[in-house]
């Protein structure tokens, strides 16, 4: 299980999935940057390591994964995460840090019943690129899309892991739906920058 959610962490950002050229709400980048790659996927491997370190009871390698995530500025995003924030916290006897903006870099973790399907709402800045990079822990494909505050779709994809990366031309809140299709229940890691 380990080994296959570290694959699935780390192979996170494989794929991405952009606008429509010419749409008048928000640009396409038009190739992965190496620096945000490399965020992404740093961040995908400390979430595994601060994972796998608290499931091994390993306080001095939790702490350590903690720190990382405070330096890298991701922060946790709804309930689920804030949950398994604190738990990593209070395992690793850190203090919590509250999230020093309203935007930046945020994770959610959580479980998707069979055909169940979750939005959020996210603001985006205007100019700056945004990325959403999805993961699921079983192996078993969910589906993502974004929409913009107009309800133009953005990114709609159903694979084991996907990333949506576009840049808005103005900022406003855009929609993020999660899907199970699946006959199973399904545990997902969401990454939002």
């Amino acid at each position: 299980m380990k080994k296959l959610l570290a694959m699935t962490l780390l192979c996170a950002l494989t794929s991405s999935c952009t606008g429509s050229a010419g749409k008048p709400r928000s640009a396409s980048l038009a190739g992965h940057s190496a620096a945000r790659s490399d965020m992404d996927r740093t961040a995908a491997a400390v979430l595994y390591r601060a994972q796998s370190a608290y499931e091994d009871g390993d306080r001095a390698a939790l702490s350590l994964a903690l720190s990382r995530l405070d330096a890298v500025g991701l922060h946790p995003v709804g309930e689920e995460a804030n949950d398994v924030f604190a738990r990593w916290r209070a395992a690793a006897d850190q203090p919590a840090i509250t999230r020093g903006r309203i935007l930046g870099p945020g994770f959610m973790v959580g479980e998707l019943a069979p055909k169940e399907e979750r939005a959020l709402e996210q603001t985006f800045l205007s100019g700056r690129g945004a990325a959403i990079s999805l993961s699921a822990l079983e192996g078993r494909p969910l589906e993502i899309s974004v929409r913009d505050s107009s309800d133009q779709s953005l990114c709609r994809k159903v694979a084991e892991r996907v990333t949506c990366r576009w840049v808005p031309l103005y900022t406003h809140r855009y929609t993020i739906t999660l899907r199970n299709p699946n006959t199973k229940k399904t545990r997902y890691q969401l990454v939002i920058d």
